[in-house]
């Protein structure tokens, strides 16, 4: 496993993934891929996975200077984040975790590639979140990320927590 930030990190590869909804996503978006490196934004349906949306992510990216825009954002994570951050910058928040975020985010926007891992943020009174998570990269042109899909898979912690699904 590489990058590390207290407990959270970026895995070698998919075959680290303990989440079931993670490697649903990822399934998905290989399906979609069509020959292709990625596949275009248009080529992904949300609606396609009614089960896992309170749980995904949207983003697009911008370059010069890079940045990440929340587009859509379920309701799970509105749920643990305390607030609904569509539409908003990840560097306008004020996440403790934003660093590693944005790594993640630079990582798939680099690599072209599927980024995996875990992280931890500041959840509620000394009290630590965490969630497993895929990002998946999408791009109009064949080349260049415009938007990323993402899963945070948040029943580990929901366990922990005593809230199974």
């Amino acid at each position: 496993m590489s990058e590390t930030t207290h407990l959270s990190l970026l895995y070698d590869s998919a075959a680290d993934l303990q989440s079931r909804d993670v490697a649903e996503l990822h399934d998905y978006w290989r399906s979609k891929l069509g020959g292709r490196a990625m596949p275009r934004p248009s080529d992904v349906d949300p609606a396609d996975l009614p089960h896992l949306l309170p749980s995904l992510v949207m983003a697009d990216y911008t370059d010069n200077p890079f940045r990440v825009r929340y587009c859509l954002v379920g309701s799970t994570h509105v749920h643990y984040s305390g607030e609904d951050f569509t539409g908003r910058f990840l560097d306008e928040l004020g996440w403790s975790e934003k660093g590693f975020v944005a790594t993640l985010h630079d990582t798939m926007y680099r690599t072209h590639a599927p980024v995996f891992g875990r992280y931890e943020w500041d959840f509620r009174e000394s009290l630590a979140g965490f969630s497993e998570f895929g990002c998946f990269p999408l791009s109009e042109d064949g080349t260049t990320v415009t938007r990323g899909i993402g899963l945070d898979d948040y029943s580990f912690f929901e366990q922990q927590l005593g809230r199974a699904r």
